[in-house]
């Protein structure tokens, strides 16, 4: 998925160099928001880095938040978030059928 509607990046970024200047490793972060070190770098780093549902919703679950809030304080916009949710359903359904296929 491309991750072309625009978000409020630089507050994911900001929060994330907040987290790290209050003692946490960069390792310690991503375990605790069940995301990548390589994903947790490139939301650093990379001028439009990709987001899904399920990384919206570790931070949401790491901040005591509830995933609509989060995506409101990121700037993702509410057919972004559908749209997310859509991708989501699709990847669990191939998920589904690649186990089928497997079984059978």
């Amino acid at each position: 998925m491309v991750n072309y509607s625009p978000w409020h990046i630089q507050k994911l970024v900001d929060w994330l160099r907040l987290e790290l200047s209050v003692g946490k490793s960069s390792q310690e972060l991503a375990e605790n928001l069940c995301v990548s070190q390589d994903l947790l770098d490139d939301w650093l780093t990379l001028p439009l880095p990709n987001i899904t549902l399920d990384n919206i919703r570790s931070i949401a679950h790491y901040r005591g938040w509830s995933v609509d809030r989060t995506a409101q304080w990121l700037g993702i916009s509410s057919n972004h978030l559908a749209e997310l949710k859509q991708w989501a359903l699709m990847d669990l359904w191939l998920e589904q059928q690649t186990s089928l296929q497997t079984i059978l």
